[in-house]
């Protein structure tokens, strides 16, 4: 089933052509690796995707619905959620309420509801409590829940970022580098994470620079060059085609 389509993406900046025409549909239970050198529009793609950005023009589509230009908060509410390049942690709370802050796209309470206590935002800060707790036990730190999040290394920092964007019950799921910074093991690890998201049914959309994580665990490749796209296929087939090798791979 085609959960996402995204056509004829452009995006300018100021007379800058970041994206040129990007055309690409992700299906239901689907890892899409987003390749290419910097400054090809990954990034910028990923934020047309999540509503940080509006395109200059082209449709973004989410299970068949024309979502265009919706706000990150109503993306994020209908189940396209998405972590940052860089990791965006408080880093002076526990891991347990870092993780916690993700629930806020499903919960009901208004800020009077908050400000008084009432005992249904009581039952919503259980259950959003609950859920960070599976949450940390999926990445393996359901033991350092009530650390401060400041004081995990940088590896496990970035599985928390990855928590909170899970405590919202996205369907899509948007990865920025999620092994940037990692070492061999740490990378091995972030592998089969993504592999046991997508067995719970997460579909995945991935912006990677470590290749062999990329080829390893994607179903399917698009690759960006100048903005433009120069490949769409699986990884043997965007590791034979001669303008990948040219454009990123670096040679023959």
């Amino acid at each position: 089933m085609e959960l996402l389509a995204v056509k004829e993406i452009v995006k300018h900046f100021n007379g800058v052509k970041a994206l040129k025409g990007i055309s690409f549909s992700l299906k239901e239970g689907e890892i899409l690796g987003i390749i290419g050198p910097n400054g090809a529009g990954k990034t910028t793609l990923i934020n047309i995707i999540s509503g940080i950005y509006k395109p200059t023009s082209g449709e973004v589509f989410y299970r068949g619905e024309r979502v265009t230009g919706y706000p990150p908060h109503a993306m994020a509410k209908m189940g396209i959620a998405r972590t940052f390049q860089h990791i965006q942690i408080f880093p002076e709370i526990t891991v347990l309420e870092n993780v916690m802050a993700g629930y806020h796209t499903r919960s009901s309470s208004g800020i009077v509801s908050c400000l008084l206590h009432l005992p249904s935002v009581m039952k919503e800060e259980r259950a959003a409590a609950a859920k960070a707790v599976d949450l940390l036990d999926l990445m393996g730190l359901k033991a350092k829940a009530n650390w401060p999040a400041f004081a995990l290394p940088y590896g496990e920092q970035k599985k928390v970022v990855i928590a909170r964007a899970l405590a919202g019950d996205p369907k899509v799921l948007m990865l920025d580098e999620p092994a940037g910074g990692l070492n061999e093991a740490e990378t091995e690890e972030m592998g089969d994470l993504l592999e046991r998201l997508r067995g719970l049914g997460i579909t995945l959309i991935l912006i990677e620079h470590d290749i062999s994580l990329v080829m390893d665990v994607c179903h399917r490749i698009l690759v960006l060059h100048h903005g433009y796209k120069i490949a769409l296929g699986t990884p043997q087939q965007v590791q034979q085609d001669p303008q990948v090798i040219d454009a990123y791979l670096g040679g023959a």
